[in-house]
């Protein structure tokens, strides 16, 4: 749909549940500085050629990718646990994602055709919602591995995981 919630269409046509559909990477630098930021109208510009989301039309949730306008579907992953969450990095290079695979939430970052397929994190609480920041250089998430949703960050390789939020109620990263 348009941003203001117009012109709504179908793009997958499958009775499932299709969700998490995140725009393909790619930063617009329109003030040619090498910088996305708000000079540039805001942080990143979606690619409007591909969209990730996650499906069960397969039997369990999984990370496909699609063209905008719907066509050449296309899935990711493989394997019988729950995978979601799919968001591009800006570059449109890899796509970060939650996995259950390991038995609890993880973050995985894998190429958009879905090879190299890389576990970031690895603890026993779960860790879900990672989006790239406007650079590509971090990764922010959720995570209830202190006993509470709190918001962490980490740089793209899953070096230097540190919490950025400290408090008794829930706090949630949503991706954008």
């Amino acid at each position: 749909m348009d941003a203001d919630g117009s012109n709504e269409a179908n793009l997958t046509n499958d009775p499932s549940n299709d969700d998490s559909p995140s725009w393909g990477g790619g930063v617009a630098d329109a003030d040619g500085d090498g910088v996305p930021d708000f000079r540039d109208n805001c942080p990143t510009t979606p690619n409007p050629e591909k969209i990730a989301f996650s499906s069960t039309r397969d039997g369990n949730n999984e990370i496909y990718v699609m063209n905008a306008d719907g066509s050449n579907q296309m899935r990711l992953t493989n394997n019988l646990f729950i995978d979601i969450h799919p968001s591009f990095s800006p570059n449109g290079a890899k796509i970060v994602f939650t996995s259950r695979r390991d038995g609890n939430d993880e973050i995985y970052v894998m190429n958009t055709d879905g090879s190299n397929q890389i576990n970031l994190t690895n603890n026993p609480g779960f860790d879900f919602q990672p989006s790239f920041s406007p650079d590509g250089a971090k990764i922010v998430f959720t995570s209830n591995r202190d006993g509470n949703n709190e918001i962490y960050v980490m740089n793209s390789d899953g070096s230097n995981q540190t919490r950025l939020t400290n408090n008794s109620a829930h706090s949630n990263e949503q991706p954008s």
